[in-house]
């Protein structure tokens, strides 16, 4: 209806500020007690912000940083190794040399690669990455030149979380390095404090074991005496006590030479051993070849024979069937009945004579029985 929203309109400036305290105006509504807890709140945090940053350091509030809790924070979403640099920026509390002069790190690396002092704005300045600035997220219009332009060019950054997470990757390999460079660097005063540690040690073991040597005492009692408490022992004595000492001194080191030399002379035989074996060993390995090649030579000589000997014979069995054949009988002085016998046996003949000798693969003459012919 005409005149509803600006009669709301009015309703609710009534409720906030109603004009009367009696009636229905002053009975309190839900949306109004709301609306009075959310002003408390942000008022008593306003207030709370504003007195705790008075005493925050000068550094710190040049990010001018407002108090929120309801907001989700970009920064939050940052990479853990990414926020930790975001914060030792803004409170300058990190890898810096002012922070590392306060505490006295005397180990610490103040200066960066390129040589100037490790500072927060230094990340903008550094002539390394200045190498990459056409690449740099939210470039000014110039480089960086003065402490200024880089706070400037680092607040910029910090208030863009994530322009400032891809400058850190950009740069992120020269972080590395330098931090590569000083692990090897620490590692290498560690091998060294660790070196001399141990020569140290060394030297207090040797040295220890040099006190740790004791005297011997002189065997002046030799025999079974019963004395008091107080002995006195002459000078002749002590003089034939230290004789003893000498002879026993000497013979344990005529014992030892004895031993080394026992040792010595066990270890010639050894190895004489050893050589005699290795000549052996050689001798046998040459009489069995001289006794192969003997075996071998025999065995081409007896098969040189053997096949002479059956070219020899298969010669002379030739022969003895051409004369066989070559002979001529005659048949007056036979019987009839051995006349076809013997014109059989001359046919067979000439047959034999006609046919050639089977000989096997080794040269050998096949002569088959007669049945099977």
């Amino acid at each position: 209806m005409p005149g509803n929203e600006a009669a709301d309109r009015l309703a609710d400036l009534g409720a906030q500020h109603p004009s009367s305290l009696t009636g229905k105006a002053a009975v309190p509504t839900l949306l109004g007690i709301k609306t009075i807890a959310r002003k408390t709140l942000r008022h008593t945090q306003q207030t709370w912000w504003s007195d705790k940053k008075t005493k925050l350091s000068k550094w710190y509030k040049s990010w001018h940083l407002d108090y929120a809790t309801r907001s989700s924070l970009k920064e939050l979403e940052l990479p853990r190794a990414t926020l930790a640099r975001l914060l030792s920026i803004r409170t300058r509390h990190g890898d810096f040399a002012w922070y590392h002069r306060k505490y006295n790190h005397k180990d610490a690396n103040l200066a960066c690669s390129c040589g100037r002092d490790k500072t927060p704005e230094h990340l903008a300045l550094c002539r390394k990455t200045l190498g990459a600035f056409s690449r740099w997220p939210l470039r000014p219009p110039t480089p960086p030149s003065s402490q200024a332009d880089g706070l400037a060019y680092t607040a910029a950054l910090i208030g863009e979380p994530e322009a400032f997470e891809a400058f850190i990757q950009l740069t992120h390999h020269q972080y590395e390095a330098r931090k590569l460079r000083s692990s090897v660097h620490h590692l290498s005063v560690q091998n060294e404090l660790l070196k001399h540690e141990n020569e140290g040690l060394k030297e207090a073991l040797q040295h220890k074991k040099k006190h740790r040597k004791k005297g011997k005492a002189l065997d002046l009692q030799q025999r079974q005496e019963y004395h008091g408490g107080s002995v006195f022992w002459s000078p002749r004595k002590l003089r034939e006590a230290r004789a003893r000492e000498a002879v026993r001194e000497r013979d344990e080191t005529e014992e030892k030479l004895q031993k080394a030399l026992a040792k010595k002379q066990r270890k010639e035989a050894q190895l004489q051993r050893q050589v005699e074996l290795e000549e052996k060993r050689v001798e046998r390995k040459r009489l069995k070849e001289m006794r192969e090649v003997e075996r071998a030579e025999k065995a081409a000589e007896r098969a040189r024979k053997v096949e002479a000997q059956h070219q020899k014979k298969s010669i002379q069995q030739a022969q003895k069937r051409k004369r066989k054949a070559s002979q001529v009988l005659s048949p007056s002085n036979k019987r009839q009945k051995r006349a076809g016998a013997a014109h059989a046996g001359v046919q067979a003949g000439d047959e034999l004579s006609a046919t050639p000798a089977k000989v096997t693969s080794r040269g050998r003459n096949v002569n088959l029985p007669q049945k099977y012919r």
